[in-house]
């Protein structure tokens, strides 16, 4: 395997530990072997730095930088960049589950394609990773028009993986809402996108939406304590009206796929 071209993962941690394990699993589980993982403590309180340093003190491909104070999401990303050792980049978002072959697939796609950027379909899921009825790549093209919306940015759509060497003439301050597809973008990068490698996205909401989330399933399971699908009905709901998009009735076995769904399955059951 030796023969195989570096992949620099890199995970940014901005706040909490909620998801900490959902990127340690995602990262551990990949089938890719010539990969490293670069996790940036970007939370201003060492609160990531430390509990990752009790696990992984013996992965000599796992590395932490702290910033002792949060950057900004530019100069993050700069951070990571000039670090990452590999000759492609691939971010990994705290929320995301990559199904296990996702970076060999997304690899060797883009060696064939010569390309520097590309990315990934996605299907969505509960914070207890259940699949949602939306998102899939039979709607992805009309998913991302529809949220592309850096002010609001409700949920996480696709993971994107770049070539390295591409990134020094591109990066760098564009304004506080900097977004590192409108980046790729306006520097005249190409994504493609791959239909066959799936990302499941858990869906993010501001802290005023999941109050108005958590009273609205408050006051429904008042009126029914043996309804066990609620919370994917309301989360269902107002990723919808996030997305300002009429419901989907998209069934995620449908287009997720079983390689994704048996991947999910695995990865919920792996042990760290």
């Amino acid at each position: 395997m030796a023969d195989l071209k570096k992949i620099s993962v890199i995970t940014v941690f901005n706040q909490g530990m909620r998801f900490y394990n959902t990127a340690l699993k995602s990262f551990l589980y990949q089938s890719y072997s010539n990969k490293e993982w670069l996790i940036i403590d970007n939370t201003g309180n060492n609160v990531i730095s430390s509990k990752f340093a009790t696990r992984l003190q013996q992965k000599n491909n796992i590395r932490i930088l702290v910033n002792q104070s949060p950057l900004l999401a530019q100069d993050v990303l700069k951070q990571g960049i000039e670090n990452a050792q590999g000759e492609y980049i691939a971010l990994l978002r705290p929320t995301d589950y990559w199904i296990k072959d996702k970076l060999l697939h997304q690899m060797a796609y883009m060696e064939r394609y010569k390309s520097v950027l590309s990315n990934t379909s996605y299907t969505f899921g509960d914070s207890d990773c259940h699949l949602l009825k939306l998102g899939c790549y039979h709607c992805e093209g009309e998913l991302n028009m529809l949220n592309y919306n850096i002010e609001k940015n409700p949920v996480s759509v696709s993971t994107i993986m770049f070539r390295k060497n591409y990134t020094p003439l591109h990066y760098g301050k564009i304004d506080e809402k900097f977004d590192i597809m409108s980046l790729f973008l306006k520097s005249g990068a190409v994504s493609l996108g791959i239909s066959e490698v799936m990302t499941i996205c858990r869906l993010s909401f501001s802290k005023a939406e999941q109050k108005k989330i958590d009273q609205l399933l408050k006051e429904m399971k008042a009126i029914d304590t043996q309804d066990s699908a609620l919370k994917i009905r309301v989360l269902e709901h107002y990723a919808m009206k996030a997305l300002n998009v009429a419901p989907l009735t998209l069934d995620p076995s449908n287009c997720a796929g079983h390689e994704v769904v048996n991947s999910l399955i695995e990865l919920q059951n792996f042990k760290i």
